[in-house]
C-alpha cells in the first residue's frame, strides 16, 4: 500500500472507497453499490476493498458488480487485502487509497446508502468555494430490520445537524460518508488512515485535513444519504463484532486517548470571519433544547417505567458518558429525580456529544407516551 499517487488523479472524477470485510453481507453491498451507481454523478470510480476473501468470495462480489446498472463512466475496482481476521478497517481504506484515480475522494460503507444528486451537490459546493478542501452535508439515520435479502425501515432520524461547524474539533459531526475531499487542495501525505486504531479512525483522518483549510458545511441544507443501523445493533462498532465488553471498552479508551494525543499536535488554519461567527454562536443562551425538555419529569418517569432494553439503551449510554463509568457499567439513575437532573444536565450542555443523544432519546420516548 503505497498511498495516494497524485499523478494518476483525473480532473472531475470521483473515487468512492467501499470497505467490505464480510462476504455474508452481499445483499448490503448490493444496495450500497446500487445507490452509488444511480446517484446521478457519472464520473465515478468505485473501489471495493475486500478483506482476505477467497477466490469464490471475490467471484460473488464480481457477480454483484456485474448485475448493477451503471452509467458508461462508472468504473468498479475490486481489491483484496490479505490482512487475516480481525478489525482492519483502516488497512482496507489505505488499500483503496493506493488505487484512487479521482480528483475527489469519498467513502461509503457497504451497509450505508447515498441519495440521488448527492455528489453533484457536494462537488458544486467545492466548485463554488475555491479554497475549500472538503464539503459535507446531512445524513439520516435509518433504523432497519433485516429479513433475508430485504431491509425494512422502522424509522428515520436526522443526524448531527445542530451546532456550528467549528464544533467539529470537540466532537465528530461528520459520518464518514457525509462528505467528499478535493484531493487537488490537500497535501497527499495526509490522505492516509492510522492502521493501528479501529475507532475514531475517520475522525482523526478528517481532522487532519480540515485543519489545513476551510470547508463547506451544508448539514442543515441538504441530505445526501443514510446511515443504516440495524435495530439489533449488529452492524455497529459498539455491538456488531465478536469482541467482549471489556475488549470494546479498551478499544474505545485507546482510540479516545489516541484522538486527544493527535488533536493536541494539530494547528488549525481558520478564517477570522468564521472564528468571529463561532464566538458569537457560543455566546447564545443555552436554551436551544428547551422545547425538547419542557416536560423532563414526565420523560424521566416514562423512561424509568419502561422495561424495554431498546428504549433504555440510549439513556444508559448517556449515563455512562456523563458519569465516566466506561462502557461496561450499564447502571442507570435509580430515581426520577436523578433522571431529571441527568436530562437537564444534557439539555443545557453546549457539547454536541452530550446533547445530541438526548434528541434521539426524546424521539424514542414519544412512542412510550
Amino acid at each position: 500500500m503505497g498511498g495516494l499517487v497524485p499523478d494518476q488523479l483525473r480532473d472531475g472524477y470521483l473515487s468512492i472507497l467501499i470497505r467490505f470485510h464480510d462476504s455474508r453481507e452481499l445483499e448490503s453491498l448490493d444496495l450500497a453499490l446500487f445507490s452509488l451507481a444511480n446517484q446521478g454523478y457519472q464520473k465515478v470510480q468505485a473501489i471495493i476493498c475486500c478483506q482476505s476473501f477467497s477466490l469464490a468470495e471475490l467471484a460473488e462480489v464480481q457477480s454483484i458488480v456485474d448485475q448493477t446498472i451503471t452509467p458508461s463512466d462508472f468504473e468498479v475496482d475490486i481489491l483484496n487485502g490479505d490482512f487475516g481476521k480481525g478489525d482492519h478497517r483502516s488497512d482496507l481504506l489505505n488499500l483503496g487509497i493506493s488505487a484512487v484515480r479521482g480528483q475527489f475522494l469519498g467513502f461509503l460503507d457497504y451497509d450505508d446508502v447515498i441519495y440521488q444528486g448527492s455528489y453533484s451537490y457536494l462537488i458544486a459546493q467545492l466548485d463554488a468555494t475555491p479554497a475549500a478542501v472538503a464539503a459535507f452535508a446531512g445524513i439520516n439515520q435509518a433504523i432497519v430490520d433485516k429479513a433475508g435479502y430485504n431491509y425494512y425501515c422502522e424509522r428515520k432520524n436526522r443526524m448531527l445537524r445542530e451546532g456550528h461547524k467549528l464544533e467539529f474539533f470537540s466532537g465528530n459531526q461528520y459520518p464518514i460518508h457525509s462528505g467528499i475531499i478535493n484531493l487537488r487542495r490537500v497535501n497527499p501525505q495526509l490522505i492516509r488512515f492510522d492502521s493501528d486504531i479501529s475507532r475514531n479512525e475517520d475522525y482523526i483522518f478528517f481532522m487532519r485535513i480540515l485543519c489545513t483549510g476551510p470547508w463547506c458545511d451544508r448539514r442543515k441544507n441538504f441530505d445526501i444519504g443514510e446511515y443504516m443501523m440495524r435495530s439489533d445493533g449488529s452492524n455497529t462498532v459498539v455491538a456488531g463484532n465478536s469482541m467482549d465488553d471489556e475488549d470494546k471498552a479498551f478499544a474505545w479508551r485507546r482510540a479516545y486517548e489516541r484522538f486527544i494525543s493527535e488533536r493536541n499536535k494539530m494547528v488549525a488554519h481558520i478564517e477570522v470571519s468564521e472564528l468571529v461567527e463561532f464566538l458569537s454562536y457560543t455566546k447564545r443562551p443555552a436554551s436551544d433544547y428547551t422545547a425538547l425538555t419542557s416536560d423532563v419529569t414526565q420523560l424521566a418517569e416514562a423512561l424509568l417505567r419502561s422495561k424495554s432494553w431498546r428504549y433504555t439503551r440510549s439513556f444508559r449510554r448517556l449515563s455512562r458518558l456523563l458519569t465516566g463509568r466506561g462502557y461496561i457499567d450499564l447502571s442507570s439513575p435509580e430515581t426520577a429525580r436523578e433522571a431529571v437532573k441527568l436530562i437537564q444536565t444534557i439539555s443545557f450542555s453546549k457539547s454536541w456529544a452530550i446533547s445530541a443523544p438526548l434528541r434521539m432519546l426524546y424521539s424514542i420516548l414519544k412512542k412510550l407516551r
